[in-house]
């Protein structure tokens, strides 16, 4: 799991989410992996992301929130061990689009496929 407190694409127009999986390796919406608002976290005893607001969800359930579709930022050159790390953890989990799911940073997540 990838979380980030901001990055370059933090404010994102779109509302995006999908069907929560946990293959036992990859987080993944809808066969993307996710880059997770800081605070996100998973539990992998009982299959649930707990969010940021306290919130917890289950695998096999929807979640949608504030953000966008992006390619994975190749960061294996990135000083900073930490997102070369983050890079390397999302590229295993990439689906056939190749994209990954971007929530933004403080994006209220929930299980509303609509934006209040």
């Amino acid at each position: 799991m990838v979380a980030h407190s901001t990055h370059s694409d933090s404010s994102m127009a779109a509302y995006v989410g999908g069907t929560l999986t946990y293959d036992g390796t990859c987080l993944t919406l809808d066969d993307e992996p996710v880059l997770w608002p800081v605070g996100t976290t998973w539990d992998e005893q009982a299959s649930t992301l707990l969010l940021p607001e306290g919130d917890t969800i289950t695998a096999g359930s929807a979640l949608y929130g504030d953000g966008g579709h992006t390619p994975l930022a190749d960061d294996t050159t990135n000083t900073d061990a930490d997102r070369r790390e983050g890079a390397a953890l999302l590229e295993q989990c990439l689906g056939p689009s190749e994209l990954v799911t971007n929530f933004n940073t403080g994006a209220r997540l929930s299980s509303d496929p609509q934006p209040s």
